[in-house]
C-alpha cells in the first residue's frame, strides 16, 4: 500500500490517513496494546448512506494506546490540520478521567515526545 501526499511550496506533506498508517505500524512493530478506531459508521444500502454507531460519540481519536496501565488517546493531524471542537471537548473529557491525549503530526513527533513517559498511571 503506498503513501499518497500532497506537495505544496516544493514540500511534501503527508496525508493524516498515512500518519496514522505510520504510527500503527510502528506500534504494531514494538508490540504494544493499541487499536485504531475508525470513525465512519456502517453504509447501509437501503438507506444510501453511513450510519452512525447508536452511543457513538463525536471527536473520538484516531489510535487508543494502553502501556503500563497508561491509557493514551492519540490525534493525528497533518501539518495544516486542525482539532475540531468535538475533538476538543473529547479530549476534556478523556483528561479529566486521568487519559493522557496525545495531538501528533507525524510518527517522529510521537516518538520524541517526552510525555510518552509523563502519562499519568490510573487504576486498570
Amino acid at each position: 500500500m503506498g503513501y499518497s501526499v500532497k506537495i505544496k511550496n516544493s514540500k511534501i506533506i503527508p496525508k493524516e490517513s498515512d500518519i496514522v498508517r505510520q504510527i500503527c505500524k510502528y506500534l504494531q512493530a514494538k508490540g504494544e496494546f493499541f487499536w485504531r478506531h475508525n470513525n465512519v459508521g456502517v453504509f447501509s444500502k437501503k438507506a444510501n448512506a453511513y450510519l452512525k454507531p447508536r452511543y457513538g460519540i463525536k471527536g473520538v481519536p484516531d489510535i487508543f494506546w494502553i502501556k503500563q496501565k497508561m491509557f493514551c488517546a492519540i490525534e493525528v493531524k497533518s501539518e495544516s490540520g486542525k482539532v475540531s471542537g468535538d475533538q476538543e471537548n473529547f479530549r476534556f473529557q478523556w483528561e479529566s478521567r486521568g487519559g493522557k491525549y496525545l495531538v501528533v503530526r507525524s510518527l517522529l513527533e510521537l516518538i520524541n515526545q517526552k510525555y510518552i513517559s509523563e502519562v499519568k498511571v490510573v487504576a486498570v
